[in-house]
């Protein structure tokens, strides 16, 4: 039928939240199978970013109302932590009684997002270059830019040091919010020649 067959991924949560459906599309594109998240709240199954979470709920709580919805933007996890981005078309399907479901149909944005951002991120840094500015204050600068844009927590640029044959983080960037203990023991932290790194 036209739910197993279609070429964009399609969700169908029932009137509580819980995902009822999900067509092969979905299953391929997010690499989620059905008994990964059939019977799960949309929330409790955390496949949606933090920041698309509180749009994800207000859509929704609107169709349940029975308010008219347009096209939205989402980020969601694949399985493997990839992010992907779609435009999201919600919409009730009535059956006449108790039993209304809510069919999410997805637009994939992924790349044309990625090439969106890329484009962002060579601006901004394009702009920091074109300052006169002392090497410190570029690379930070470069750091904050690229983070501001891509959304990043936290950035650490790592040196070699030749004679101590070590390398050292010389220079962070973080959001205000990030712990400050995380930039302390970055800082802090040398890796001998030969030692394993995280990453």
């Amino acid at each position: 039928n036209l739910f197993l067959g279609a070429a964009d991924p399609i969700v169908i949560l029932d009137k509580s939240g819980r995902i009822r459906g999900l067509n092969p599309a979905a299953e391929k594109i997010g690499g989620y199978e059905q008994k990964d998240l059939l019977g799960k709240h949309f929330i409790q199954a955390k496949v949606i970013t933090p920041s698309s979470l509180p749009k994800a709920i207000q859509e929704f709580t609107r169709i349940v109302l029975g308010h008219e919805t347009v096209p939205f933007e989402l980020e969601i996890i694949s399985k493997t932590g990839a992010l992907l981005f779609f435009e999201a078309h919600a919409r009730r399907i009535h059956k006449g009684d108790k039993s209304d479901t809510i069919q999410v149909i997805f637009r994939d944005m992924t790349e044309r997002k990625k090439s969106e951002r890329q484009l962002a991120v060579q601006h901004a840094v394009t702009r920091v270059l074109s300052e006169t500015l002392e090497m410190d204050e570029v690379t930070y600068r470069i750091m904050e830019a690229v983070g501001e844009t891509l959304g990043w927590d936290f950035g650490a640029i790592w040196k070699v040091d030749a004679q101590a044959q070590a390398m050292r983080c010389f220079q962070v960037w973080q959001r205000n919010a990030f712990p400050s203990s995380f930039e302390e023991t970055s800082l802090k932290t040398i890796f001998s020649f030969g030692q394993g790194v995280p990453g």
